[in-house]
């Protein structure tokens, strides 16, 4: 029993060595690691997109939308990952939304539908012949 608890011991003591202080390059190589070998392309968008922060112990991730801050808090794989491969067991991952993002996010919605005339219109800035096709044609484009 007693060797028991001396193992504990010496287990606590070599857990509280002094390690360097955590560094945002191994922490964005082991990233970009899980992020090439995840499975899923959604996951996968969402951490290469995602901007990372490191805070003592705590790693910040900025994502673009909720979606990737639920996929990225939901992979629990993630965090071990990073756990073992760090070696500090104490590690914490918080997912935050960037508004910078999403109003870029917003700004790239695709443009409404175009009416017949809008796409005739834009043909003539094109091609001019297009008028003298429709005249010698007597073609009428659709209406609204």
């Amino acid at each position: 029993m007693r060797n028991l608890v001396d193992q504990a011991n010496e287990e606590a003591d070599a857990a509280r060595v002094e390690r360097p202080p955590l560094t945002l390059a191994e922490v964005e190589k082991l990233w970009k690691q899980y992020a090439a070998s995840t499975t899923s392309p959604t996951l996968r968008n969402n951490m290469d997109g995602a901007k990372i922060k490191v805070e003592g112990e705590h790693i910040v991730v900025l994502v673009p939308s909720v979606l990737g801050k639920r996929l990225l808090m939901e992979e629990s794989a993630f965090v071990d990952f990073l756990r073992t491969e760090l070696r500090r067991p104490a590690l914490t991952l918080k997912a935050e939304v960037d508004p910078s993002q999403v109003v870029a996010e917003k700004a790239a919605a695709p443009k409404r539908s175009q009416t017949p005339s809008e796409i005739y219109d834009n043909m003539k800035k094109v091609n001019p012949l297009v008028e003298e096709m429709r005249q010698r044609f007597d073609l009428k484009p659709d209406a609204d």
